[in-house]
């Protein structure tokens, strides 16, 4: 049996391509405009040149449909609960990973949201709503948990959302955040594997990254003030196990439904695969190693 398939070799190949734009793009100063309308812009152009070109092209080359393989379709109204819960297992989890890693813990996450709304009073806060939460969720779902995790889907769930969830965090070139990043990942991965739509990571993500962007950074502020710390982490560890319970209650829910209706076509991966060979598959690929070998040497040198 063939160890490595073409997905599994090609599949990273494309996020190699991503790091390249990127680089290419910091190296040009693509970004470092003199007006911040000039900047937002740039940015939005940015992200669809660096992730939905690559994978429309990805996509066309493998014959992947929208429709049934990237799941880009309407999702029930009752799905809305189950964002909400992994909402606040994202905003509370990502926090809890950063404060344990002590990343972030000297207030650069609150200079980081001052340098947002300074832009957002000279750009307009619509333009950077759109920038910097909806541009980078909508294009970033569409190429890692839209075409990357239909091509690993085959390799069974787990395999398809970890595998996406570490090039996901890959092209954010950041070592710091790297663990908080798989994580935002796999919550990403499984709400699409459960909901069976791409359009609910999409907002997700975008509500995510506004709480991220225009709240959450404000926390960081009460964790530098003495007890802040264990007061926050506290806080957030109940409410973080509160909304996975609803979450997974919800996912519960949906899945009785379809035990009710027949799985979509090509959904149900290869009953022969098992999860270890699905990872081997995946996280063994040469392509899928040298990306993050990739990852690693531009993130230290940068």
């Amino acid at each position: 049996m063939k160890f490595i398939s073409k997905s599994s070799f090609l599949a990273p190949l494309s996020v190699m391509a991503m790091l390249l734009m990127l680089l290419i793009f910091d190296l040009l100063g693509i970004t470092d405009e003199n007006s911040a309308s000039a900047i937002l812009i740039s940015v939005i152009v940015l992200q669809i040149v660096v992730f939905v070109l690559p994978m429309v092209f990805y996509a066309r080359l493998k014959e992947i449909k929208y429709t049934k393989d990237v799941m880009l379709r309407p999702f029930a109204f009752s799905r809305l609960g189950l964002v909400a819960a992994l909402l606040g297992v994202m905003i509370t989890g990502t926090f809890l990973i950063n404060v344990l890693l002590s990343a972030n813990s000297n207030g650069e996450g609150a200079a980081a949201s001052e340098q947002y709304l300074a832009i957002s009073a000279n750009g307009g806060i619509f333009l950077t709503v759109m920038a910097v939460c909806v541009a980078p969720a909508v294009c970033e779902e569409f190429a890692f948990r839209g075409v990357l995790l239909a091509e690993y889907r085959k390799y069974r769930a787990f395999p398809a959302c970890l595998a996406t969830a570490i090039l996901f965090a890959a092209v954010h070139l950041d070592l710091d955040s790297f663990v908080a990043n798989v994580f935002c990942g796999l919550i990403l991965a499984w709400l699409v594997i459960v909901t069976r739509s791409l359009l609910t990571s999409m907002l997700l993500h975008v509500l995510y990254n506004i709480c991220v962007v225009f709240f959450i950074p404000y926390l960081w502020r009460v964790t530098l003030q003495p007890l802040g710390t264990l007061f926050i982490i506290f806080a957030f560890v109940a409410i973080f196990l509160i909304c996975l319970a609803i979450a997974l209650g919800e996912a519960q829910a949906i899945y009785a439904e379809y035990a009710r209706s027949p799985f979509m076509e090509n959904e149900a991966p290869d009953n022969k695969m098992g999860i270890t060979q699905g990872l081997c598959r995946v996280l063994l690929s040469p392509s899928f190693l040298l990306c993050i070998i990739a990852f690693v040497i531009v993130s230290l040198v940068r």
